[in-house]
Parts: structure tokens; C-alpha cells; sequence
């Protein structure tokens, strides 16, 4: 069994080292004599045509080339920005009510949570703005929530130790 293994990794370690092993390895550069050879392969007759991958391509097109637009300026697309700022439908109060969205079994909790929380949590993947809304309620639970108010009373009351 040892010999099997051994011979199984001389034969990776030489695959891997063989110039066939190299798979990131960039492709040479083609001849003009392989190029002739191709095109000659491929019967291609027109050079400056344009593709359209949804057209099918009929005899009566491949006869007549289109005349190349030839177009120096690149046109830019403008795209909108994605949308970062939620409008909350709630007031100040409101939405700095405490959600404990800090929590482990969050998702199991969620129903028994006040409306804005369950509100967050149901559109948090909507878009960007809602994520951040999310990870905001999640933020305000660390250090706002019912942990964290466990955690001061630990340390402001006074402990007593009963020793003896």
C-alpha cells in the first residue's frame, strides 16, 4: 500500500513539474503561417463583419459585408447610483427602540420582536441602504441591548463574596 502511495505522488510531482503541468501558463503567440492555415480551415471569406449573436446568419448576409463604423469616441453610459439612504416610516423614538438583533438565534426570535425590528429584518437584503439600516439595529444592539445592560449592572453593583 505504502509502495502505491509512493508511486502515486512520483507521478504528481512530475506531471506537475512536466511544461504540460503549467496550467497558468500564457499561450504563445500565433505565426502568420498558422493564422493562413486557420482561415483557410475555416473558409472564411469576410473579415469585417459584425456577429450578432441573436441574428442568424443566412447565405444572403455572409455575401454582403456591412461597411465597419469606425468611431474614435467611446460613449459613456451614466448608470444611477445605488440607493444608500432609507426613509424610515417611523419617528426618532421609535426607531431607536431596542431590537436585540445582536443576538444568536435571532431568526427564531424575530416574531416576538417589535414591528420596526421585524420591519429591518424582513428588508435587509432589499438593497444597500437596507443592509446598513440592519447593521446599524445590530450595531445599537451591542452596545445598547439587553446584554450590554447585564453586562454594566455586573460591573456598577456591588458583589459580595461570602468567605467564611
Amino acid at each position: 500500500m505504502k509502495t502505491l502511495i509512493n508511486c502515486l505522488l512520483i507521478f504528481f510531482i512530475v506531471l506537475s513539474i512536466s511544461f504540460k503541468g503549467y496550467s497558468r501558463s500564457l499561450a504563445g503567440k500565433l505565426d502568420a503561417q498558422n493564422d493562413a492555415g486557420v482561415a483557410k480551415k475555416l473558409n472564411v471569406t469576410t473579415t469585417n463583419m459584425k456577429v450578432n449573436a441573436t441574428e442568424l446568419m443566412t447565405l444572403d448576409k455572409l455575401e454582403q459585408p456591412e461597411n465597419p463604423e469606425v468611431n474614435g469616441v467611446i460613449k459613456h453610459i451614466k448608470r444611477d447610483k445605488r440607493e444608500l439612504l432609507v426613509t424610515m416610516p417611523f419617528d426618532q423614538h421609535t426607531m431607536h427602540l431596542p431590537c436585540d438583533l445582536d443576538q444568536r438565534g435571532r431568526h427564531k426570535i424575530i416574531p416576538l420582536m417589535p414591528n420596526h425590528c421585524i420591519w429591518v429584518w424582513n428588508n435587509k437584503f432589499s438593497h444597500v441602504g437596507f443592509y446598513r439600516v440592519f447593521k446599524i439595529y445590530q450595531l445599537e444592539g451591542f452596545f445598547f441591548g439587553q446584554y450590554y445592560e447585564r453586562l454594566k449592572r455586573y460591573e456598577i453593583d456591588p458583589h459580595t463574596w461570602g468567605y467564611g
